[in-house]
């Protein structure tokens, strides 16, 4: 009863804090959710007027759920995420739980977990494996994880590039492995996104002639590249004017291991939604879509 009593006088006192000395900082949190929708079209065909039907997620207090990864394995469907701590101001688990046909959301469970920031699991499949490529620039590595029983359990396969890089996103396409990921550039101090090609998934990484690809602060991977219409498409991420402030459908119109090409579809920026500040990740799995937003917050509602 005492242990009760004082969460209610601390939920109160919380309460009355947003509402007075704290109302001038009430969006000042930067806080993301997980955006989902049950629909027949994709995104790419629905556009910016499908943006109000997502519903949006709430994740425990003190934590974000971010970075949203869809993929589908025997008749299931499963939904990956960050799970961001707010006050370590970093992410150390992956989590995952699975999503009905009709978008209820299962309990979250963790599937990986690191003693550095860890996030944007992105899931493919490989000669009837499940792989994940989790962002792991805080471990100065690109690391792959194969899944011994999925979703919860993964083993780490090896490390596929020995430098820190964000958001690297795989593509398989005619016999050849290419690898889109942003670096840091020493000379500009800024983010670039380069891409690389192998011969093999775990095989030695070589810079391809067109990177960079994208300017300061774009191209960099918004979630796994999907076909559509015999299409090859490219989510991607803008972090301008701040960072995870849109995202876009790339299309790739010519890849080879000395060329690139590619054309802007649709880009979808926040501006629909008031106190909504960005949105950076996509991703789809049947009828099942996904994205994430950043929320401007009352901190004392989230933490």
């Amino acid at each position: 009863m005492i242990t009760q009593g004082l969460q209610q006088g601390s939920r109160l006192i919380k309460r009355v804090l947003s509402t007075t000395v704290l109302r001038p900082f009430r969006h000042s949190c930067h806080h993301w959710r997980i955006g989902l929708r049950v629909s027949k079209h994709p995104l790419l065909v629905d556009g910016m007027r499908a943006m109000p039907s997502f519903r949006w997620l709430e994740s425990p207090r003190g934590h974000f759920y971010a970075d949203p990864v869809l993929l589908a394995h025997e008749g299931r469907t499963w939904l990956f995420v960050e799970d961001y701590l707010h006050r370590a101001d970093e992410a150390r688990r992956i989590l995952a739980a699975e999503i009905s046909e009709r978008g209820r959301v299962g309990p979250f469970r963790p599937v990986l977990h690191a003693d550095h920031h860890i996030s944007y699991p992105l899931l493919f499949r490989h000669d009837g494996a499940i792989y994940m490529i989790p962002e792991t620039a805080a471990a100065r590595a690109v690391h792959l994880y194969r899944a011994a029983e999925f979703p919860f359990t993964w083993h780490h396969e090896g490390v596929l590039f020995p430098h820190p890089a964000y958001d690297t996103t795989p593509v398989y396409h005619e016999d050849t492995w290419y690898f889109f990921a942003t670096i840091p550039d020493r000379s500009s101090n800024a983010l670039l996104t380069h891409l690389f090609w192998a011969d093999s998934l775990t095989g030695r990484w070589h810079l391809h002639p067109a990177s960079p690809v994208g300017g300061h602060g774009e191209g960099r991977g918004a979630g796994p590249i999907f076909r559509h219409d015999d299409r090859l498409i490219r989510p991607t991420q803008c972090a301008w004017p701040v960072y995870g402030y849109s995202f876009s459908f790339d299309e790739i119109l010519h890849l080879d291991r000395r060329s690139f090409a590619e054309r802007r579809l649709m880009t979808f920026e926040p501006t629909w939604r008031r106190h909504l500040l960005g949105m950076h990740t996509y991703g789809r799995c049947g009828s099942i879509e996904v994205i994430d937003g950043c929320w401007g917050v009352n901190p004392y509602d989230v933490m």
